[in-house]
């Protein structure tokens, strides 16, 4: 990763990504944020279901770094149906920790939702956060069933959600959103 970085930034370039499957609890990810910061990667963007936000020590590190974009998954607009999509109870409330943290140091927030049947209904709710934590972009995308590796026809049709009940909860969500802004 760190030859990647240095043969990136060789080449001119000046925005990376760090992404995978949750890039923060990778042992060389702090030393590859650090070494981006040094070879002058001016757009460096943290993909990241937040599990390192609880970590005092570990978030002190990272936002010692200065100023990052941080794109947050959130698979819900509300506890319940993030932490059930997740599979995690008190996920919800960990990137809600982290979200006030970044928001407190100055930190681009961005969030992303990957909707599913079940949080379908708690998408408008998910204005909340965005309005309360200065999310600067909300992208809201859909499973997708090329990506979503080997599985049943059965899990396909309990996990898309229908674009008629999608609709009304976008709808919704821009509503809040535009409501105050």
């Amino acid at each position: 990763r760190l030859t990647a970085l240095r043969a990136a930034a060789a080449t001119g370039i000046r925005r990376v990504t760090f992404l995978g499957g949750e890039p923060t609890i990778q042992d060389s990810f702090l030393p590859s944020l650090h070494l981006a910061q040094q070879l002058g990667f001016d757009d460096i963007t943290v993909f990241t279901n937040g599990a390192r936000f609880t970590d005092a020590a570990w978030m002190a590190a990272a936002l010692q770094l200065g100023r990052l974009t941080w794109r947050i998954s959130i698979q819900g607009g509300d506890a319940a149906s993030h932490d059930l999509a997740v599979a995690r109870k008190g996920a919800f409330a960990r990137i809600l920790k982290g979200l006030a943290l970044l928001q407190q140091h100055g930190q681009r927030v961005e969030v992303n939702v990957c909707l599913t049947a079940g949080s379908v209904a708690a998408l408008p709710h998910l204005a909340e956060v965005v309005l309360q934590y200065g999310v600067a972009q909300l992208c809201v995308d859909m499973v997708r069933p090329v990506s979503a590796g080997e599985r049943s026809a059965r899990w396909m049709r309990k996990i898309l959600p229908r674009f008629q009940d999608v609709v009304p909860a976008v709808v919704d969500l821009l509503d809040r959103l535009e409501a105050v802004d």
